[in-house]
C-alpha cells in the first residue's frame, strides 16, 4: 500500500506541475555559482540597476559558501576547484560587500591547499589537468580570470585560439579538427578576440586582429538568439559579454544584447541558474510518464502533443549548422538540437498517440473527443455534439507522419562511424560532444523500436522502405556498438549524469538503467530484426541487470555513491521491472518500496546528478517527479 500512496502522490505532483495554458512542464533548475560570478562581473560595471543585481548576486555568492572554504557548481555540491576560482575572483572584486573579507581568507586557503599556490601558472596548471586540451571552457576561465585580476601581464598566460577561423564556411570545422566545438563559437569569437587584443596591446604592439573585428561581431550578432542569450545560458552568454567590453566593444549590439539577457534571466534571490530551462527535455518525459492520464482528457493530450510538435526544429540551426528535425532542450530561441532530446520527444508522441490510428478516419464517441492523426493530411479533432469544447486545432507547420521521417532522418546522420550517437554533431569523437554515448543510443535505440513496431502492429506504412532499411541497420549498429562498450562488470557508464561522490565522478547505475530499459524494449517488440540474435541482447542484457542487481543498497535503493537517491532509485526500478525473471523482478520491487519511503518521508529534494557542459553539475526539481511516476507505474504494471 506504500508504494500505492507513494504513486498516487507523485503522480498528482507532476500533473499539478503542468502549465495549463502551454501544456507543457518547465521544472527548475538549481541555482548556479558559476553563472551567479560570471554573470555579476558582466554586469557589474552597467547601469546602475545592473550594479543593483551584481551586488545582489555577490551577496548570494556570499552567503551560499560552503563550510570548507570552497564552492560547489550548486548549493548541494561538494566544492570543487573551477567553481571556487570563479566564485572567488569575483568576490575579490567587491570587497564591500557583507562578509566578502572573511569569505576570501577562507576560499583563499582551501585553493591553497587543493593546488598549492593562487599565482597564474598554478591556476593554468590545475586547469589543464581537469580538461586537457579541450578549450571550450579552460581559455575562457583563464581569461576571466584575467579581467578580475586587472594584471596585464596575465594576458600572456590565456592561450591564443583561432577565433578567426569563424570567418570560414561552417563545414571548415569539423575538418580543422578545432579545439573548440561549433556550437561554442560565440566563445571562440569573443574570447579569442579579447585575448588577442589584449595580449598584444600589454606587449605594446598593435592588435592586428583589430582589423577582423567588424566581420566577427556582425558573424556573432547573426548567430545571436533574438532575446541575446547564446544557448540560453549564462555562463556563455555572459563570457561574451564581458570579453567583448574588456577589448572595447562593451557597447556593440552584441554586448548590450547578451547584457539584456541576463539582466532578464536573474532570480528573485540574486542568482542565476546554469541555463534558463529544460522545458522541451521535461515535457516529453513527463508526457510520457503521464501518457495514460493525458489519453483520457483529450484535450490536454492534444495540447501538450501540439506542444511537442511546434518544438521541433524546422530550419537550419544558425551556428552549429545543424538539420531541421531535431529537438533542443528548450524551446526558447537559445536551444540546440540534440540526440537525446529528440529521441525523448518521438517517444512522447508515440505516447500520446499509441491508441489512435493513423490510418482511419476520425470517429466519433460519446462525451470525449477522440483526437486523431491522419498520416498524410493534417490533425484533426473529433467529437459529438455534447462535448464542452470541439474545436479545430491551430494550423500546423508539419503534421505527426512529417514530423517522425524528419526526426528519424535527424537521428540517423548523427549515428557515428562507431555505430553510437553522439549528443550533438557527427564528429571524430575527441569531444564529449560528438561522441558517442551509451545512455543517449539506447533511447534512439527504444524511439526508433516503438515507432516501428507500432507500423508492424498496425498493418501499414508509416515509413517508406528506404527509411525503414535505414532503421534496421542503424539499430544493428547501435547494438553493436553498446555491446562492444559494456564494461566488464556489466554496466554502461552515460555521458550528461554522473554523480559528484562517487570515484571519478561516474555513474554507471543512471547509465546501466537507461541501457537496460532501451533494451528491454528491443526485446519484447515486433518484427524481430533480422540480423539480430536473440542470444546477443539476451547476453548484454543479463550482465546489466546483474550489476543492478549486485549494486543494489542494503536499504534497496540505489546510487552510485554512498546514499540512495530518488533518481537513481527510480532509473533502476523502472528498467529492472522490465525482466520476466524473479530474481530481477524482487530487486524492482524492494527498490519500490525503498523509493516510496523516500518519497513519503521526506520532502522530494533532486539531488545534483546532470552533468552540464564542461563539467558542471545541476539538479532539477522536477527529475525524482517524473522518473518515481514512471518507476512505480512499471512496477504497478
Amino acid at each position: 500500500m506504500k508504494t500505492e500512496t507513494a504513486y498516487e502522490m507523485v503522480k498528482a505532483l507532476l500533473l499539478s506541475r503542468r502549465n495549463p495554458e502551454s501544456g507543457a512542464w518547465n521544472g527548475e533548475l538549481s541555482s548556479s555559482a558559476v553563472s551567479t560570478a560570471l554573470a555579476v562581473t558582466a554586469l557589474c560595471n552597467g547601469e546602475p540597476a545592473d550594479k543593483v543585481l551584481a551586488k545582489r548576486g555577490v551577496q548570494w555568492l556570499v552567503d551560499h559558501i560552503n563550510n570548507d572554504g570552497g564552492w560547489g557548481d550548486t548549493p548541494q555540491s561538494p566544492s570543487n576547484i573551477t567553481t571556487s576560482l570563479i566564485a572567488r575572483a569575483c568576490v575579490a572584486c567587491h570587497p564591500d560587500c557583507m562578509g566578502s573579507s572573511g569569505v576570501l581568507a577562507a576560499s583563499g586557503a582551501w585553493i591553497l591547499a587543493e593546488t598549492g599556490g593562487l599565482d597564474v601558472g598554478t591556476v593554468a596548471h590545475t586547469l589543464a589537468k581537469i580538461y586537457g586540451t579541450d578549450k571550450t571552457f579552460a581559455v575562457p576561465i583563464l581569461m576571466y580570470l584575467a579581467i578580475c585580476n586587472n594584471q596585464d601581464e596575465q594576458w600572456r598566460d590565456v592561450p591564443p585560439v583561432p577565433f578567426y577561423l569563424a570567418l570560414l564556411p561552417r563545414w571548415c570545422f569539423r575538418f580543422l579538427k578545432l579545439e573548440v566545438v561549433s556550437y561554442a563559437l560565440p566563445a571562440l569569437i569573443a574570447v579569442g578576440l579579447c585575448r588577442h587584443i589584449r595580449a598584444a596591446e600589454t606587449a605594446g604592439r598593435r592588435a592586428a586582429g583589430r582589423r577582423l573585428a567588424g566581420p566577427l561581431l556582425r558573424k556573432l550578432r547573426s548567430i545571436q538568439p533574438e532575446h541575446g542569450g547564446f544557448l540560453d545560458a549564462a555562463p556563455l552568454s555572459a563570457f561574451v559579454a564581458m570579453a567583448l567590453e574588456s577589448c572595447g566593444y562593451g557597447d556593440s549590439p552584441v554586448a548590450l544584447s547578451a547584457r539584456s539577457f541576463l539582466r532578464n534571466a536573474v532570480r528573485s534571490d540574486g542568482s542565476w541558474p546554469i541555463d534558463t530551462n529544460l522545458r522541451c527535455w521535461l515535457t516529453s518525459l513527463s508526457a510520457r510518464a503521464l501518457s495514460s492520464e493525458l489519453q483520457v482528457q483529450p484535450t490536454k493530450m492534444y495540447q501538450t502533443l501540439e506542444w511537442i510538435l511546434q518544438a521541433q526544429h524546422r530550419s537550419v540551426h544558425p551556428y552549429t549548422g545543424a538539420r531541421p528535425g531535431g529537438w533542443a532542450w528548450t524551446d526558447l530561441p537559445g536551444g540546440v538540437p540534440d540526440a537525446d532530446d529528440t529521441a525523448a520527444a518521438l517517444i512522447a508522441l508515440f505516447s500520446l498517440t499509441e491508441k489512435s490510428d493513423f490510418a482511419k478516419q476520425p470517429s466519433r464517441t460519446h462525451d470525449k473527443v477522440v483526437y486523431r492523426i491522419i498520416e498524410s493530411t493534417e490533425m484533426e479533432v473529433a467529437g459529438d455534439n455534447s462535448c464542452t469544447e470541439n474545436r479545430n486545432p491551430p494550423d500546423s507547420t508539419a503534421t505527426l507522419s512529417e514530423a517522425l521521417h524528419s526526426g528519424f532522418r535527424w537521428l540517423l546522420n548523427l549515428q557515428n562511424n562507431d555505430g553510437g550517437i553522439p549528443t550533438f554533431c557527427r564528429g571524430w569523437g575527441h569531444l564529449p560532444f560528438d561522441c558517442s554515448c551509451c545512455d543517449i543510443t539506447a533511447h534512439v535505440i527504444e524511439a526508433i523500436t516503438l515507432w516501428r513496431g507500432y507500423e508492424y502492429d498496425h498493418g501499414f506504412d508509416l515509413f517508406d522502405e528506404k527509411l525503414r532499411h535505414r532503421l534496421d541497420g542503424a539499430l544493428l549498429r547501435m547494438i553493436d556498438y553498446l555491446q562492444t562498450r559494456q564494461r566488464d562488470d556489466g554496466s554502461w557508464l552515460p555521458l550528461w549524469f554522473g554523480h559528484q561522490c562517487s570515484e571519478q565522478k561516474i555513474n554507471p547505475v543512471i547509465g546501466t538503467a537507461r541501457v537496460v530499459a532501451g533494451l528491454h524494449t528491443l526485446c519484447s517488440s515486433s518484427p524481430p530484426l533480422k540480423s539480430a540474435t536473440d542470444n546477443q541482447l539476451n547476453a548484454m542484457l543479463q550482465r546489466g541487470e546483474n550489476f543492478l542487481i549486485n549494486t543494489q543498497k542494503s536499504d534497496g535503493g540505489w546510487s552510485a555513491g554512498h546514499s540512495a537517491t530518488i533518481e537513481e532509485t527510480a532509473l533502476a526500478v523502472a528498467a529492472l521491472s522490465g525482466s520476466a525473471a524473479d530474481v530481477v523482478r524482487n530487486a524492482a520491487y524492494a527498490g519500490a518500496e525503498r523509493l516510496a519511503a523516500m518519497l513519503t518521508d521526506t520532502p522530494v529534494k533532486p539531488s545534483p546528478l546532470g552533468l552540464y557542459f564542461s563539467a558542471l553539475w545541476y539538479d532539477e526539481e522536477l527529475y525524482p517527479l517524473i522518473w518515481s511516476v514512471t518507476a512505480l507505474r512499471s512496477v504497478r504494471e
